[in-house]
């Protein structure tokens, strides 16, 4: 008897097998086209951008004869130290931080406590290779980081730089050398030109802390009386620390940083989840880059208007915050109200100098800004968050320059804010912005 033959159940088998790949591979295929359509949608963007030029030093190369090499070297030696940045003066008292102890002591014309002043000589001591490069780079055009010797840590080194070179400078001015002083200010605005716009809003906003710093700093050395020479050479190293577009320069080179952070996201070597998002990736960094095209743009209008159309646009978060990380959340009023406070601490630095060396040439304090040379009308007297001239209030020898700032209240040149219980000093805004000059150390 013969066995019995089954039919054969393969082409069920396969039958079904087509039913469940087929719908995947469809989508695949759906997901290969979307994620085409948004790289192109990302050229498109970015091309204008690419094109409009600007960031020429990128493109350089330093010559070896370069400030960039010290203060690479002073970036690192500054992150390789251990650093005595705060100090607590009694048990269940808080941790305060050195260095704007001691800024806002003197700002007021009185010392810091003992301990805090102990503390800050300590480091400057330790510093010196610190202030050695700075001097020597100070001394070097600067031509820009050579391609390829970024590191991670160079803004933030950098930044502890100029925290160290202004204890420095704040204890030279304790010590009566307001000569010496002057010298360590210049140096310090020297090291603002590796903070430039080609790098991004990381060094803008880096960069508009250090200048903040240096305007109350430039206003207690004015208050120590060093010496004409000393002020108008610390007056030139200071009319090269903002360009007109720097902040219209910051933003394309933050686009374009951000569009290397992505190349390099998608590339093979880059995050698998960010592989099989690719299309939804990509649509998120054309929604961020048509936002900063537009900031780009409202960036090239003067100051206070920029801030006024700035101010419009909404804060945009990423809807895949664990993929892009790396992007971050694009807040352009913040980002806005801090270069403009940079701008004005600036400017009120500059007037400050004038402000002394106008006292000294005609044995009294000018009445108003415009009184100064060359000044009426001039757009470096001008408030950036209002279009208006500067505030201007003396006293004797005492004097205040300062802008509104970002909440456009004239609060009498209010300069350092009340830090509410629990809240960190960082995240609580200026009353107002600028230059305080007090009570003198010294008589010229």
């Amino acid at each position: 008897m013969g066995a019995t033959v089954r039919p054969a159940s393969v082409r069920p088998a396969l039958r079904r097998l087509a039913w469940w790949t087929l719908p995947v591979l469809l989508f695949i295929a759906a997901w290969q086209v979307w994620d085409a359509i948004e790289a192109g949608r990302v050229e498109r963007a970015i091309g204008p951008v690419r094109s409009g030029g600007g960031l020429a030093r990128e493109a350089q190369a330093p010559s070896t004869d370069n400030a960039a090499r010290y203060y690479a070297a002073a970036a690192m030696a500054a992150v390789g130290r251990t650093r005595e940045t705060r100090v607590q003066m009694a048990p269940g008292e808080p941790v305060q931080d050195v260095l704007k102890v001691v800024r806002d002591a003197m700002s007021q014309g009185s010392d810091a406590p003992a301990p805090v002043l102990e503390a800050a000589s300590r480091q400057v001591q330790s510093d010196d290779v610190v202030f050695e490069l700075l001097r020597r780079g100070g001394a070097l055009p600067f031509e820009g980081f050579a391609a390829g010797t970024e590191f991670n840590y160079r803004f933030s080194g950098l930044y502890e730089v100029g925290r160290s070179a202004a204890l420095r400078t704040l204890e030279l001015i304790r010590r009566g050398d307001g000569d010496a002083a002057a010298r360590a200010l210049v140096d310090r605005a020297q090291l603002l030109r590796a903070f430039d716009q080609s790098q991004g809003l990381t060094a803008s906003a880096s960069k508009a802390a250090l200048v903040r710093d240096m305007a109350t700093d430039v206003g207690i050395l004015v208050g120590a009386s060093p010496s004409d020479d000393s002020l108008r050479d610390l007056s030139r190293a200071l009319e090269g620390v903002y360009a007109s577009d720097e902040f219209e320069h910051g933003i394309r080179a933050e686009i374009l940083r951000r569009d290397e952070v992505l190349r390099r996201m998608l590339s093979t070597r880059g995050p698998i989840a960010v592989i099989v998002l690719r299309p939804l990736v990509r649509h998120q960094f054309v929604e961020q880059l048509q936002t900063m095209k537009y900031a780009l743009e409202k960036a090239q209008l003067p100051w206070p208007d920029r801030i006024r159309e700035l101010n419009q646009m909404p804060i945009q978060r990423p809807f895949l915050p664990a993929v892009l990380r790396l992007f971050g959340f694009w807040n352009a009023p913040e980002l806005t109200a801090r270069a403009a406070e940079g701008v004005a601490d600036w400017r009120c630095a500059k007037l400050a100098i004038e402000v002394e060396l106008f006292r000294r040439e005609r044995g009294r304090m000018p009445q108003t800004l415009e009184e100064l040379a060359r000044r009426d009308g001039s757009e470096e007297v001008s408030d950036p968050f209002t279009g208006r001239s500067l505030r201007y209030s003396a006293s004797g020898e005492e004097f205040v320059i300062y802008s509104v700032g970002r909440n456009l209240q004239d609060e009498s040149g209010a300069l350092i804010p009340k830090i509410p219980p629990g809240r960190a000093p960082n995240t609580v805004s200026r009353p107002d912005v600028g230059v305080r000059v007090p009570a003198r150390r010294s008589k010229h």
